[in-house]
């Protein structure tokens, strides 16, 4: 569920105008790739100021996490997003769903993959979310507003 802010202390429910795809960051600059709240939240900053936020919105009966990091995320900060990709790869076993989604990034500085584990009993979504933040910081869902908290950021302030 996403959220706009309409008027000020004001939010209206807000469908998917801000997911993004992750190719939207080949060619731009990242000055900052932070982790959120239980390391399943990853923040990217732009250098033109564009801050965008991958994470799962957790439901009732699913798991989505961050599994591993291949590489440094800091190779992803000073140079131009080259590669921004995404693959996955789903499995059924008994009564469980399971999907992994790898993202892959490259820069000069180097080569990231994040890799994300989803688990559900196969209603529940194992989708990796991928939305970006308007620079009046208008996109808020709810465990993002908490994750940005959780990391001493005020509503509203940059990362």
């Amino acid at each position: 569920m996403f959220y706009k802010e309409t008027t000020p202390g004001h939010h209206e429910k807000y469908d998917e105008d801000w997911h993004v795809q992750i190719t939207d960051l080949i060619g731009k600059t990242l000055k900052e790739v932070n982790r959120g709240r239980d390391n399943d939240e990853l923040f990217f900053v732009t250098e033109d100021g564009d801050e965008y936020v991958m994470y799962h919105s957790q439901d009732c009966c699913e798991s989505v996490t961050i599994e591993d990091i291949n590489g440094n995320l800091d190779d992803l900060v000073g140079k131009p997003i080259k590669i921004a990709r995404e693959d996955s790869n789903h499995a059924d076993r008994d009564y469980e769903s399971m999907t992994w989604t790898f993202y892959n990034f490259a820069t000069d500085n180097g080569y990231v993959t994040i890799r994300w584990y989803g688990v559900s009993n196969g209603y529940y979504s194992e989708k990796v979310d991928f939305h970006k933040i308007t620079p009046t910081g208008e996109f808020w869902d709810d465990q993002v507003k908490i994750g940005k908290m959780m990391l001493g950021l005020a509503s509203g302030s940059r990362l």
